[in-house]
C-alpha cells in the first residue's frame, strides 16, 4: 500500500485516511507522512467499547464463514444495495473498479 501511493504523486483521489500501514509504524521521514492528501490515524479500533469482543466475534464468524452460506456480517443488506466501487476513490493506489 505505502509502496504503490507514494511512487505515484499524481494519483486521482483527493484524500485518504490510513490506520494500517506498512511497515507500521511508518518511519519519521517516510513520504506518506508529508503528503497532505493523507491522514494517518491511529490503529486503535479494537480500543472502542467493546471492540476486542467484536472483533473476536467477527474472526469467529470468518472461520466458520467458508463452511455455511451466511451473509457478510460486516455489510448489513442485498449485494445490490452494495456502494459501487466505481463511485469511491481508489484507496490503494489501484484505479476505480
Amino acid at each position: 500500500m505505502t509502496e504503490s501511493t507514494s511512487e505515484q504523486p499524481q494519483l486521482s483521489w483527493n484524500f485518504d485516511s490510513l490506520d494500517v500501514t506498512d511497515p507500521e509504524p511508518l518511519p519519521a521521514d517516510h513520504p506518506l507522512r508529508h503528503d497532505a492528501r493523507v491522514r494517518i490515524l491511529p490503529h486503535l479500533s479494537w480500543s472502542a467499547p467493546g471492540g476486542l469482543s467484536r472483533g473476536f466475534d467477527l474472526f469467529t464468524d470468518n472461520l466458520r464463514r467458508p463452511a455455511t452460506p451466511e451473509p457478510d456480517p460486516v455489510f448489513r443488506g442485498t449485494p445490490e444495495h452494495r456502494p459501487r466501487t466505481s463511485a469511491r476513490a481508489p484507496s490503494c493506489g489501484g484505479q476505480p473498479g
